[in-house]
């Protein structure tokens, strides 16, 4: 399919078709490379992944569900394995800097890493991402041109209030203890990865949401830091198709992406301590009963321990919804808009 046709979709299929266009156009790149997964996965395009998925989440709860579904499946297992890979890629520089980190560990680390580099490509075989008949992209693609799309006004008042129905369980969830941090993947994981959609939806939408300004109230002013402030992340696309946009409180979105830096700096931490613990397991580096000491001593740039991420979790997150009540402000805004 040519560019200049996808150039001229509606506004609902067009906010698919343009990361699938920037995929298209790294895998071409990746296929013209000596080594295919390593290329794919040094490329950005986990971040068009996320922009697929996400708007699969979104649009299989307004419109046609299992045609969303399959196709979120596809992205999301490929985005799955790039994580995969990402996690012992990013270890393995980190602990690498240490000149003294056993090299029977390294050498592990960079097998598991090699692993999953591979089962990237099976997974980018099997699943017709490299297929030159019928590719992925184009089966996508075919898909997405059966789909009967909302008008933009229904369109934009069913998103809104899928988004709020996802916060709405996020705090009913927490609120009620069924999420918690008493498991790093199960809680602190788990919370970072639900909040971060809401942010991703909001670059993933291709410029329907928009932040408004606020008179930034005073307890939300330390969420907005220089770093969070300017941050590519927090920049909304540009409202190309002119629709009415979705606007959010500009302190909360901020206060929002505060928070997923802040959680995913202690979800790093505690998954520092499970790679070197597992790496020991798997080479028999010490005694099963030495594991958790030894690697506490290994994990240098580890400051707390797993309770200590778990507590600190809960205080920064018990403000965040309880006395900040940042949730609770995009909540409402995204009421004003469905």
């Amino acid at each position: 399919m040519k560019t200049e046709t996808i150039n001229n979709r509606n506004a609902s299929i067009k906010r698919f078709l343009n990361p699938l266009q920037s995929l298209r156009e790294i895998i071409l790149d990746a296929k013209q490379q000596e080594n295919i997964p390593l290329a794919f996965f040094g490329s950005s395009a986990r971040q068009h992944l996320f922009y697929l998925e996400a708007l699969c989440r979104i649009y299989k709860n307004i419109n046609n569900k299992k045609t969303f579904k399959k196709l979120r499946s596809k992205f999301k297992s490929l985005e799955d394995q790039l994580g995969k890979v990402d996690y012992y890629e990013a270890f393995h520089k980190e602990l690498s800097a240490d000149k003294n980190f056993p090299t029977v560990l390294l050498n592990q680390l960079f097998q598991n890493y090699q692993t999953e580099l591979n089962n990237l490509y099976s997974l980018l075989l099997h699943d017709d991402w490299l297929d030159e008949k019928e590719p992925r992209i184009e089966k996508s693609i075919l898909r997405l041109d059966k789909v009967e799309w909302l008008n933009a006004d229904a369109e934009k008042k069913a998103i809104a209030k899928t988004i709020r129905k996802e916060i709405k369980k996020i705090l009913k969830d927490y609120k009620s203890g069924k999420l918690t941090f008493e498991k790093l993947e199960a809680g602190v994981h788990e919370f970072r990865r639900n909040i971060r959609w809401i942010s991703i939806y909001a670059q993933a939408l291709d410029g329907l949401i928009q932040i408004k300004t606020d008179d930034e109230p005073r307890n939300l002013q330390k969420y907005l830091t220089a770093k969070v402030v300017e941050s590519p992340f927090n920049k909304m696309p540009e409202n190309k198709a002119g629709l009415s946009p979705i606007l959010i409180s500009r302190s909360a979105f901020y206060a929002l992406s505060w928070m997923i830096a802040e959680s995913g700096n202690l979800k790093d931490e505690g998954l520092m301590l499970i790679c070197i613990e597992d790496l020991m397991k798997e080479t028999g580096f010490v005694d099963n009963d030495k594991i958790s000491s030894e690697a506490k001593k290994l994990a240098k740039n580890v400051r707390l321990t797993p309770s200590g991420i778990k507590s600190k979790m809960k205080v920064l997150v018990d403000e965040f919804i309880y006395r900040d009540k940042v949730l609770d402000i995009l909540r409402i805004d995204l009421k004003n808009n469905d």
